[in-house]
């Protein structure tokens, strides 16, 4: 599992992990502060990065 540090960088830093998901930087400083990314942003993180469902902070076990 990724970290939600790790899914940021890979989205290319706050600023454009904010941009690819169409949200504000605000709550991007929120995924770090509860170390988990909501569920409805999953679809934007997995298309831009190419992860798996799998390695997002939060994601059920399967």
């Amino acid at each position: 599992m990724r970290t939600v540090e790790d899914i940021i960088a890979l989205l290319g830093g706050p600023e454009a992990a904010a941009q690819r998901c169409g949200i504000g930087t605000e709550a991007v400083r929120k995924w770090r502060q509860a170390r988990a990314i909501p569920p409805r942003h999953w679809p934007a993180i997995l298309a831009a990065t190419g992860l798996s469902l799998a390695e997002l902070p939060g994601a059920p076990d399967t």
